[in-house]
C-alpha cells in the first residue's frame, strides 16, 4: 500500500462494510494516513480480523461495530455509538453495498427491495443521522460509493443500477441540505473491479496521476459538492483521500 498524501491525524472515520473490498480499501489507506477507524459491518469475524491488521498510527484504537444495516432503524444506534466512542466523527463513507445479477423478468420484490435498502435507504438515514450530530465549527466529509453502473443502467442488474442512480442524486442533495454546517457530500463511481484489489499509487508518482490532480484543484471553492467521478481502480483509495483531505472542496457559508 502507497502512502497517503494527505494526514489525517487526530480525526474519526465511519466505514460501512468495512470488512472487505472499497471499504476495507478506504480503511487501510486512512488509517495509513493517521485516522481512527470505526468499521462497520455484518460479517464480526472478517471485520474484527481486518481492522486488527490496520495501521494503527492514532492515538486510539480501532473501533467495530458489528450490524445489519437492512433494517432503518439501524442507522440511528450506529451513529450514536460512533459519536460516544470518538466525541466527534469527521468523516463518513458509505460503502456498504450488495448487488444481485439477474434477467429482469427473474427478479423477485424481495431481491428488489434488498438491493435498494441495502445501496440506498441505509445510506440516507445514517447519512442523515450523521450530519444532524455534526459540528458544524469542524465539519465534516460524506463519501458515498457509487458506481459506473447507476450512470449507464445495467441489463442483468437494473435494481443495483437504480440504487446506484439514486446514490448520486442523494450526494448532491445532502450537499445542499448540510453544506451550511461545513459538510461536503460527494459520490465516488468506481468501474468494476476485483474485490480486493486498489492498491493505489501516490498520486505525484507519474504524470497521468499529477494531471488529474491538478484538474481537481481547479474545482470552484464556494459551493457544497456533489461531484461524481469515475476513476480507475488504482486511484479509487486516492481519489477518497482527496475528498476527505483536500481544502479546495470545502464548504463555505
Amino acid at each position: 500500500m502507497q502512502p497517503a498524501p494527505y494526514d489525517f491525524t487526530g480525526k474519526t472515520a465511519l466505514i460501512t462494510g468495512a470488512a472487505s473490498g472499497f471499504g476495507l480499501a478506504t480503511a487501510q489507506q486512512l488509517a495509513g494516513a493517521g485516522a481512527r477507524i470505526i468499521g462497520v459491518d455484518r460479517n464480526r469475524d472478517k471485520l474484527v480480523t481486518a481492522l486488527a491488521a490496520l495501521p494503527a498510527k492514532a492515538a486510539a484504537p480501532h473501533h467495530v461495530i458489528v450490524v445489519d444495516l437492512r433494517p432503518a432503524a439501524s442507522a440511528e444506534p450506529v451513529i450514536i455509538e460512533a459519536f460516544q466512542v470518538a466525541g466527534h466523527v469527521d468523516i463518513l463513507v458509505n460503502s456498504a453495498g450488495v448487488c444481485h445479477f439477474n434477467r429482469l423478468g427473474a427478479i423477485t420484490s424481495e431481491e428488489w427491495d434488498e438491493v435498494l435498502e441495502i445501496d440506498l435507504r441505509t445510506l440516507f438515514f445514517l447519512s442523515v443521522a450523521f450530519a444532524e450530530r455534526v459540528d458544524p465549527a469542524r465539519g465534516a466529509r460524506i463519501i458515498n460509493l457509487g458506481s459506473n453502473a447507476g450512470r449507464k443502467g445495467r441489463a442483468m442488474a437494473p435494481h443495483y443500477a437504480a440504487a446506484k442512480a439514486g446514490v448520486a442524486n442523494l450526494s448532491e442533495s445532502l450537499a445542499l441540505a448540510y453544506g451550511s454546517k461545513n459538510i461536503t457530500a460527494n459520490t465516488v463511481c468506481p468501474a468494476g473491479s476485483p474485490r480486493n484489489c486498489l492498491d493505489c499509487p501516490d498520486a505525484t508518482q507519474t504524470p497521468r496521476h499529477s494531471r488529474r490532480r491538478r484538474q481537481l484543484d481547479h474545482l470552484p471553492r464556494q459551493r457544497p459538492r456533489g461531484l461524481h467521478f469515475r476513476p480507475g481502480n488504482q486511484r479509487l483509495r486516492w481519489l477518497h483521500a482527496y475528498l476527505l483531505g483536500c481544502p479546495t472542496l470545502a464548504c463555505t457559508k
